[in-house]
């Protein structure tokens, strides 16, 4: 059996797509795998009721994962916030600091753990990757490239304004983390300086800002967010560029970044909802809602047509043989 920890932090706003998410992890794995899911929160935000419903994963898949929760206090209470993402996202700074404290309550001792955004869904199991990365002890941080200089005409300055490497610049929703490595480096005590700066990308920024030159890359398939999707689609440079990577990105972690699937279309929704109707949130009458909310011009467009018609072609490929 291979214990893999996966960290999340998140608040009630959140719950059923933490849920989904858990959802194509447990469907997904390997049978040897176990999921060992730690989920940081503040009471106030995730109350019992919450935890309790997400509980009840933990009886549907018995001996396939665990989940347990980690209180956070009132930790960055007053910490800027933009785009109506919450101050959750930042309690993945302090992941190095309270995985002793996880672990003597847990009685683990892990050493490297994954963290997860909950606006992914995950398209296979994490057992190899993880294994690889916890072999290399040296490395700080692991994560997908999301570089601003895969755009064309775009200014970089804001990136070399606040310290970070534009060319190495990653997408924070999807770490793996060395703890001893990060401990040594003091990693949470560096990012708590700037819990306060107000960064376009908020913990993500933080993270870029202290882990310069200590992050290595993962392929783009364990992070294959909305904005590495279209540029696959419609950049022919970072076509040449990702060609492997792009061919492989399928099998992997579909990361949400920008509309999501559960609150408007969006590229790759139907993956989400496969999962939704699989999950114990599921409810048909939500489903249909979001369907016919669905803006005539945007069914009619031909991209649109076409994005839809190879997801479901990959879709019924995939997921014939299930019921």
């Amino acid at each position: 059996m291979i214990n893999i920890p996966i960290i999340f932090c998140f608040d009630k706003n959140m719950v059923i797509p933490a849920g989904v998410c858990i959802t194509s992890l447990l469907l997904n794995k390997h049978s040897e795998t176990f999921y060992d899911f730690i989920i940081l929160y503040n009471e106030q935000d995730l109350t019992t009721e919450y935890r309790n419903k997400l509980l009840i994963l933990q009886d549907k898949y018995p001996n396939q994962c665990r989940i347990s929760f980690f209180s956070i206090g009132n930790a960055f209470q007053g910490a800027y916030e933009i785009r109506n993402i919450t101050i959750s996202t930042y309690y993945r700074l302090l992941i190095p600091e309270l995985m002793p404290q996880i672990n003597s309550l847990n009685q683990t001792n892990y050493q490297t753990v994954f963290y997860l955004d909950v606006d992914t869904i995950i398209e296979c199991d994490l057992s190899q990757v993880f294994l690889s990365c916890q072999a290399k002890t040296e490395i700080c941080l692991f994560g997908v490239c999301e570089s601003p200089t895969y755009h064309q005409g775009i200014d970089f300055s804001y990136w070399r304004e606040i310290g970070c490497n534009p060319e190495s610049y990653i997408n924070a929703g999807i770490l793996i983390m060395n703890i001893e490595a990060l401990q040594k480096y003091n990693f949470t005590s560096l990012c708590l300086q700037h819990k306060n700066k107000k960064y376009t990308y908020q913990d993500q920024d933080i993270i870029n800002i202290v882990c310069k030159d200590k992050i290595s890359f993962l392929p783009l398939q364990y992070n294959y967010t909305s904005v590495l999707y279209t540029l696959a689609l419609h950049n022919k440079e970072f076509q040449k560029l990702k060609a492997e990577e792009i061919d492989n990105a399928d099998n992997g972690i579909i990361h949400y970044t920008g509309n999501k699937p559960w609150n408007s279309f969006c590229p790759r929704s139907e993956y989400w909802w496969y999962y939704y109707k699989h999950s114990i949130f599921k409810d048909e009458q939500f489903y249909i809602n979001y369907h016919q909310s669905i803006p005539n011009q945007i069914l009619s467009d031909s991209s649109y047509k076409r994005i839809r018609k190879i997801f479901f072609k990959k879709l019924i490929s995939k997921y014939f043989h299930k019921n």
